[in-house]
C-alpha cells in the first residue's frame, strides 16, 4: 500500500502519513481536485494540465519577441547589445557601469556561438564583417537575446514550481509567475530583467529549503544566487534582506557567523559577476553615483507620498491590473500570521524593506522595481489559494477554482496577449522608414529624435567616417564599431543629425550620463531655433509624438514653432487603433531662407 506526506498546517507545521485507502487526500490545487494520487488517470490529466499551462506561458513569451526589428523600439536595449558586442574587440572591461555586467557577458557568451556559425568558424566572415552585421543588419541579435530572456523567463517558472513541491503552501507561485504580465513584458526585452528574476527565484528556492531544513548547503546558495542576481540588475538587491531575516526568524537555530558568511558569499557572487566593480572601482562608483536618488530631484516634483501610493497599487495589482491576486496574498500572509508567524515574517520582511528602499526613490513606483521580491508575493497569493481552499468539499474548490482563474489568470492571459498583439501590429515607425527611402533623395542631411522614437535612418558613409574619426580622437571606445560600419557600409543612405536633447528633458537621472551618451553621437543643438537647422545644412526635419516633451524642453519651443510656421509638412503618419501602432510622426522640409540664400549642398562637421 503507497504511503506518502499530508501536510496539515497548524502553528508546529504537523506532517502526518495516511493511507489513500482511509483518508482522501484533500489538495487545495484545483487541478489536483478530485484525483487521486495513486489514480493514474487523473496523474496523466494533471500532468496535461501542467503542460498546458507552460506551453501557454511560453507561448504568451514568445509571441511578438519580433518587435520592431530591424528598428529598436525599445531604447535600453542598445545598452546591454552594445556592450556584448564590445567585449569583442578583446577586452572583458565595461566602457560604462549604467548596470552589472553578467546580462552582456552572458550575451558576449550567446554572440561568440553566433560567430562561429555565422562565419563559418571564422573561415568566411571576420570580426570586422561581424560587427558591421551588427551595426547593419542587427536582428539575429536582438533575436538572440529576447529568446534568451524567455528561456529564463520560462526557466524561472519552472524553479517555482519546483519550490511548490518544497512546501504545498507555495504549488499555486508558478502559475502566478507564468501569467504575470510583468515578467511576460520583461521576457520581450533583450534585457537583464529576465536573467535577475531566474537568478532571484533560484535564491528564494533555496532559502525557502533552508527555512525548511536549516541545512547549510541551502544557505550557501541562496547567497551566492542573490549575489549573481545582484550582479545582473542592481535592483535585485532587496532580496538578500530574505536570507538575512532567515538568520533572526528561522525555525532552526542559526549561527551568527552564518549571517556573516551570508554576505560574504552574496559580495563574492557579484564579484564574480561583474568583476570590474573591483577591478575599475573608480569608474563603477561614478556610475553608481548616478542611481544616486538625490540626482533626480531636480528632474521632477515628487513626494513620498505619492510614490507609497503607486507601490500600494502596485504590490495589490502585482498580476495585473486587478487586485485579485493581492488580496489573495494579503490573505495568504495573515492566514501565516495565524498558523506560522515565523513563516509570514519570512515572507513580509524582505517584500517590506523593499517599499522602504522604494518609497525613498523619485522612480521607486516603477512596477519593474519590485521583481526581486515577486517570489514572496508568489508564495503568499499561492498560500491564499492553499488556506481558502484546504479541507473543502470537491464542489467548493471547483467553483472557487474557476472564480480564481475567472477573475485573477485569464484576465492576465488577455493583458499579456493584447500587449503580445500590440507588439505585432503595423508601426508608424517602419511605414515611415518606407516612405522616406522612396521620396528623400539619398545624401540628404535629415533632422531627426532619439532612434527609438523614430523611424530608421541609414548614416552614409562619410558621416560615419566622421564619426570613427572623431570617437577615437577623443578615446570612445565606439570608435571600432564606427571603423567597421565604415568598413562594411551597404552604400547610400543620409546625413543624420539627432536634437541635441537636456537630461531633463530625457528625465535622466545625472547631467553627466546624457552628456557622455551624446558625445558619441551626432548631436545636433537646435535651442536657436530653425535657423541653427539651416546653418547645419538640414533640408529635413522628422519629429515624434515620443521625442522631445516641450513641456520640459522649454529651449526648445523656440525651434518648433518656427517649423510649424517655416518648414513645408510633407507627410503626417498617425496611429489608427487596434490596426496600427507607434507615434505620430511628421516629416517636414526646410525650404530656402526667406532672403533667398539656398540651404547649404555640404552638412557642417561635427
Amino acid at each position: 500500500m503507497p504511503v506518502f506526506n499530508l501536510k496539515v498546517f497548524n502553528k508546529k507545521s504537523v506532517t502526518t502519513h495516511v493511507t489513500p485507502t482511509k483518508v482522501g487526500v484533500q489538495s487545495s490545487n484545483f487541478l489536483d481536485s478530485g484525483f487521486r494520487r495513486n489514480d493514474e488517470p487523473g496523474q496523466l490529466q494533471k500532468s496535461f494540465c501542467i503542460v498546458v499551462v507552460f506551453l501557454i506561458a511560453w507561448g504568451l513569451r514568445v509571441l511578438g519577441v519580433r518587435w520592431g526589428l530591424p528598428n529598436i523600439f525599445n531604447g535600453d536595449e542598445p545598452h546591454f547589445l552594445n556592450l556584448a558586442v564590445s567585449f569583442g574587440r578583446g577586452s572583458l572591461k565595461p566602457y560604462a557601469f549604467k548596470y552589472p555586467t553578467l546580462w552582456p557577458y552572458f550575451l558576449f557568451v550567446c554572440y561568440g556561438f553566433y560567430f562561429l556559425f555565422w562565419s563559418g568558424l571564422g573561415l568566411l566572415h571576420g570580426i570586422t564583417a561581424f560587427a558591421g552585421l551588427y551595426a547593419w543588419h542587427p536582428t539575429g541579435f536582438y533575436l538572440i537575446a529576447r529568446l534568451a530572456a524567455g528561456l529564463l523567463s520560462m526557466a524561472a517558472v519552472f524553479v517555482l514550481y519546483q519550490t511548490g513541491k518544497e512546501v504545498e503552501e507555495f504549488s499555486w507561485a508558478w502559475v502566478f509567475a507564468a501569467f504575470a504580465p510583468l515578467l511576460i513584458y520583461s521576457a520581450h526585452e533583450a534585457k537583464a530583467d529576465s536573467l535577475m528574476f531566474f537568478l532571484i527565484c533560484l535564491g528564494w528556492h533555496s532559502a525557502v529549503k533552508f527555512f525548511k531544513s536549516g541545512m547549510r548547503k541551502d544557505h550557501f546558495f541562496s547567497a551566492f544566487f542573490f549575489g549573481l542576481a545582484f550582479s545582473s540588475q542592481f535592483t535585485a538587491l532587496p532580496a538578500l534582506s530574505a536570507l538575512l531575516a532567515l538568520d533572526f526568524i528561522s525555525p532552526k537555530n542559526t549561527p551568527i557567523i552564518w549571517a556573516l558568511e551570508s554576505v560574504g558569499i552574496f559580495s563574492l557572487a557579484f564579484v564574480l559577476g561583474s568583476p570590474y566593480a573591483v577591478f575599475d572601482f573608480h569608474n563603477f562608483w561614478f556610475w553608481i553615483h548616478m542611481h544616486n536618488p538625490e540626482a533626480m530631484n531636480s528632474l521632477r516634483f515628487w513626494t513620498r507620498l505619492s510614490v507609497a501610493k503607486r507601490l500600494g497599487l502596485n504590490l495589490l495589482g502585482f498580476e495585473g491590473f486587478n487586485w485579485g491576486a493581492g488580496i489573495l496574498a494579503l490573505w495568504g500572509l495573515i492566514s501565516f500570521f495565524y498558523l506560522d508567524f515565523k513563516m509570514a515574517l519570512f515572507l513580509l520582511f524582505p517584500v517590506a524593506l523593499s517599499f522602504l528602499v522604494l518609497v525613498n526613490n523619485p522612480d521607486g513606483g516603477v512596477p519593474r522595481y519590485l521583481t526581486s521580491v515577486f517570489p514572496a508575493l508568489d508564495f503568499m497569493a499561492s498560500a491564499g489559494i492553499f488556506f481558502l481552499l484546504k479541507g473543502k468539499n470537491r464542489a467548493w474548490k471547483t467553483i472557487m477554482g474557476g472564480l480564481i482563474a475567472s477573475f485573477i489568470f485569464f484576465p492576465a492571459i488577455l493583458n499579456a496577449w493584447k500587449r503580445d498583439r500590440f507588439m505585432r501590429l503595423p508601426d508608424t515607425r517602419m511605414e515611415a522608414e518606407n516612405w522616406i527611402s522612396k521620396n528623400i533623395p539619398q545624401g540628404s542631411v535629415i533632422l531627426a529624435d532619439e532612434p527609438d522614437t523614430e523611424p530608421r535612418l541609414l548614416m552614409n558613409k562619410e558621416e560615419v567616417t566622421a564619426l570613427a574619426e572623431r570617437t577615437k580622437q577623443n578615446g570612445s571606445p565606439r570608435s571600432r564599431l564606427y571603423f567597421a560600419m565604415a568598413q562594411t557600409h551597404p552604400g547610400g543612405g543620409y546625413w543624420v543629425y539627432r536634437i541635441k536633447r537636456s537630461s531633463w528633458d530625457l528625465d535622466i537621472f545625472f547631467t553627466g550620463e546624457a552628456d557622455l551618451s551624446q558625445k558619441d553621437s551626432p548631436m545636433l543643438n537646435i535651442s536657436k531655433g530653425v535657423e541653427s537647422a539651416r546653418e547645419a545644412g538640414v533640408q529635413y526635419v522628422i519629429t515624434s509624438s515620443q521625442g522631445v516633451n516641450l513641456k520640459r524642453a522649454i529651449e526648445l519651443r523656440n525651434f518648433f514653432d518656427q517649423l510649424g510656421s517655416k518648414a513645408i509638412l510633407l507627410k503626417e503618419f498617425d496611429p489608427v487603433a487596434g490596426k496600427t501602432a507607434g507615434p505620430v510622426l511628421k516629416v517636414y522640409r526646410l525650404p530656402e531662407a526667406p532672403n533667398g540664400v539656398p540651404l547649404r549642398n555640404e552638412p557642417r562637421l561635427f
